[in-house]
């Protein structure tokens, strides 16, 4: 009997498993051939599922081990080529070095290939497939580039895989699709909808904002005015709305988070000048509230000039002979000599990414001129370009202050692996939570004077909320008085950036979300609120996902998530820090992990939550908390201590302690 032909289909969007399906139910109905379909991204895996279709996603072939590898090597290799002397002193701006920010963004283009190289090695040594089918057109290697070519790096790869495996390799392209599959269930507006966001976030991000000005549908426009980078790119030139007095204290917020309550605080005081830095989805909300400055005031001739200076230094340096050699040379990973690759990459982090850096510098020194600034507060300084900023304040004897947003409380396996990869804060004072964030700023090896416990201004506003939002959130989101209420939020998930052996991957956070879905849909007296993180850029995928579930007891809402905790008995989580705002609401926490891998904040660990681990467990810990009053009392000491040492003191004061922080470092300056 002649050996069974393996045939994998591999699919990133529905459009292509649309117009592959033809072909994958030929191969089925063959005896001697088998075909696998991987689908790669949700509206892939939605489609099979729609049309009866088995399939597989990453989780099958994308292991922890390879994830990790990608990691560490992106990052080794990033840091390697910018550490050379002859880059750090071309790349240098005020005194202030830029090699760790253009590091940044070279690790995120690295980190992007080197998992797709992992994805694909994996498929082929676990499908030992006998004929790929790909719907891509193909690509050369001059021509592969993670962020310039919108995805064509994986033809590549699979190309290469093929050659090397000798496995057979067929290129479709998805342009003609028969009208059955065109009126179907399936929304096929999707794929293009990422596609045209890709495009537009990573390759018309220096074009000044008139992307706008283009006949993109309304929810396109909407989706590009929330993503952080194209909205930073895209700041309007705009003017403060007064002059300052010179004899004012000036403080600078970076985002509209950390600014309201404080802000609000400091305007009490006529000798306190505000002006913040927003971006195009603040600007409205913010035109009453603060003067504003944008990045785009200060694209001047003189900039552009000394931009392009820069440019030319560094084209100089990476068209050099020796250069060009140690690309070749060191730039290769799993087999893959990528350097024609990293070398377009640097090419475009310099086109895009330093005029972005320069431009926030030179921001900077224009509020230092114009408003006199003395501080400069912001939510975090692991973004790099606000690094720059607070380095370039420094060394201008000005003061610096992040507002830690988070729970900076982690079991010893999260703190070994967080402090390998995450960047310590440059700025001079962290203003953290509880007293339990000082055990990790020790890892960090940030001396502990810099560190203030203040609490967080959201959480003065908790007393006020828990009396009204209850009733008004049920009433909003059509949930009976009688229904229990799991509200389900989930983690925050960007595979380039979140370490492997901590996180969940994307994939694995819409497998649990569809376990739990699964659960909890059986049960009429419960309603499950999906809240997606508020730092995801993308949810359509967490929205599509409940909507599938066509359940009248399973509900989407993106609402603030201080107005949903209220409303629910349980917070269901992963690790995110919603766990701990729950406590303050003294609701019921479980811990859903079936990862495998440790807790990343010990919530269970130290009894103030429930811990489940296997999908089974699940419903049966759900009602049994819900139902035994017992069960929960027991953990209602660990939980108040648990919330003592890591929000600080919940007494309505956090929004003054912090602006007497911020007031402290101004006095302490003069």
């Amino acid at each position: 009997m002649a050996a069974t032909k393996k045939i994998a289909f591999i699919c990133s969007a529905d459009t292509e498993v649309l117009s592959q399906l033809d072909k994958i139910r030929d191969y089925d109905q063959r005896p001697d051939c088998q075909a696998v379909v991987i689908a790669t991204e949700y509206s892939a895996q939605r489609a099979c599922q729609q049309q009866g279709i088995p399939f597989k996603t990453t989780i099958d072939y994308l292991t922890r081990e390879r994830h990790y590898r990608a990691y560490t090597e992106s990052t080794r290799l990033a840091k390697e080529w910018y550490r050379q002397p002859v880059l750090e002193k071309a790349l240098n701006h005020e005194g202030v070095s830029l090699c760790e920010t253009m590091e940044y963004y070279l690790r995120l283009a690295f980190a992007g290939f080197f998992l797709d190289v992992e994805l694909y090695k994996g498929i082929f040594e676990t499908e030992r497939p006998d004929k790929v089918v790909i719907t891509k057109r193909p690509a050369s290697e001059a021509e592969t580039i993670s962020i310039t070519c919108m995805g064509r790096q994986d033809s590549f790869i699979v190309s290469s895989l093929s050659r090397e495996k000798g496995v057979s390799l067929e290129w479709t392209h998805p342009i003609h699709l028969s009208r059955k599959y065109l009126t179907g269930k399936v929304a096929l507006s999707a794929p293009l909808r990422r596609r045209v966001l890709n495009f537009a976030t990573k390759t018309l991000a220096n074009y000044k904002g008139t992307f706008f000005s283009g006949n993109l549908p309304r929810e396109i426009r909407r989706d590009l005015q929330r993503l952080r980078n194209f909205c930073f790119c895209s700041w309007t030139a705009h003017r403060p709305a007064r002059r300052f007095s010179r004899k004012k204290r000036k403080i600078a917020f970076t985002e509209l988070r950390c600014a309201v309550n404080i802000a609000d605080y400091l305007k009490k005081d006529a000798d306190n000048g505000l002006v913040c830095l927003a971006g195009p989805g603040e600007k409205r909300r913010m035109m009453s509230f603060l003067p504003q400055l944008y990045l785009e005031s200060f694209s001047t001739t003189e900039i552009n000039r000394l931009i392009e200076a820069k440019r030319a230094v560094f084209r100089d340096i990476i068209n050099q002979a020796k250069v060009v050699s140690y690309l070749e040379n060191t730039f290769c990973y799993n087999g893959f000599n990528f350097w024609a690759v990293a070398r377009k990459e640097l090419e475009y982090i310099l086109d895009i990414y330093l005029p972005l850096v320069v431009r926030g510098m030179e921001l900077i020194k224009e509020m230092i001129t114009r408003t006199g600034l003395d501080v400069l507060v912001s939510p975090s300084d692991a973004d790099p370009v606000v690094r720059t900023m607070m380095r370039t304040l420094q060394n201008r004897g000005k003061k610096t202050l992040v507002l830690h947003h988070g729970v900076d409380y982690f079991t010893p396996e999260a703190s070994e692996a967080f402090g390998k990869v995450l960047v310590p804060p440059v700025a001079d004072k962290i203003e953290a939570w509880g007293d339990a964030s000082k055990d990790w700023f020790t890892i960090w090896g940030t001396p502990l004077d810099r560190v203030e416990v203040a609490s967080c201004s959201d959480f003065d506003d908790y007393r006020s909320v828990a009396d009204h939002s209850n009733g008004s959130i049920r009433r909003h989101l059509g949930i009976p008085p009688d229904k229990k209420v799991i509200l389900y939020a989930l983690d925050h998930s960007n595979r380039e950036t979140r370490h492997p052996y901590i996180v969940q991957t994307r994939d694995e956070i819409i497998q649990h979300l569809k376990d739990v879905i699964e659960g909890v849909a059986a049960l009429p007296q419960l309603y499950l609120i999906v809240r997606p993180h508020p730092g995801d850029r993308h949810p359509e995928d967490i929205r599509q996902v409940v909507r599938d579930a066509r359940q009248g007891n399973i509900l989407y809402s993106d609402i603030p998530l201080i107005h949903q905790l209220p409303a629910a008995d349980i917070l269901l989580t992963h690790s995110s820090s919603s766990a701990l705002e729950a406590m303050i609401f003294n609701k019921d926490v479980v811990i859903y992990n079936p990862t495998g891998r440790p807790e990343v904040v010990p919530y269970a660990q130290e009894g103030a939550a429930f811990k489940v681990e296997r999908k089974e467990e699940l419903v049966p810990v759900i009602l049994e908390v819900l139902a035994n009053d017992s069960q929960r009392t027991k953990l209602t000491e660990s939980r108040r201590e648990f919330v003592s040492r890591c929000a600080g003191p919940i007494d309505g004061r956090a929004t003054q302690n912090i602006a007497d922080i911020i007031l402290k470092m101004i006095n302490d300056k003069r």
